[in-house]
C-alpha cells in the first residue's frame, strides 16, 4: 500500500484523488435536473464513504497518535471528486445488474513525490 509507505517516511509526499461515480438514474416522472441531482448525491455519498473507509484503515494501521482527519495529514493532500453519472462505463439502453454495479465505483489516483 503505497500511501502507507509515504506516511512512514519523513521526506515523501503524495496527492490522493478519489473520484465517486454513480450509475444512471432511470426513474420515471423526474426531470433531467432531478435525475442529475440523484446521480450526483449518490456519487458524493460513495466517494465520502470510500474516503472514510480508507482513513479508518490508515488509522487502524498507525494506531494512537494518527491525525483525526485527512486535512491534518502533513504529507498527503487529498481531493474528493463527485462525478455523478457523467462517466459511465456502460450506457446502453438496457443494462444488466453487473453493468450497473460497474458504473457505481470509486477510482483512486495516487501520485507520490520522492526527493
Amino acid at each position: 500500500f503505497r500511501l502507507v509507505e509515504v506516511l512512514n517516511t519523513a521526506d515523501q509526499t503524495a496527492v490522493l484523488s478519489m473520484e465517486g461515480h454513480s450509475d444512471r438514474v432511470d426513474s420515471g416522472g423526474l426531470s433531467r435536473e432531478e435525475l442529475r441531482i440523484q446521480e450526483l448525491t449518490a456519487s458524493v455519498n460513495r466517494v465520502n464513504s470510500a474516503g472514510d473507509g480508507i482513513f479508518q484503515l490508515l488509522n487502524n494501521w498507525f494506531g494512537p497518535g494518527f491525525p483525526p482527519d485527512w486535512a491534518d495529514l502533513s504529507q498527503v493532500a487529498v481531493g474528493f471528486v463527485a462525478c455523478g453519472g457523467a462517466s459511465l462505463l456502460h450506457s446502453t439502453p438496457s443494462l444488466s445488474d453487473a453493468q450497473r454495479r460497474a458504473n457505481r465505483r470509486v477510482v483512486l489516483h495516487l501520485m507520490t513525490f520522492i526527493p
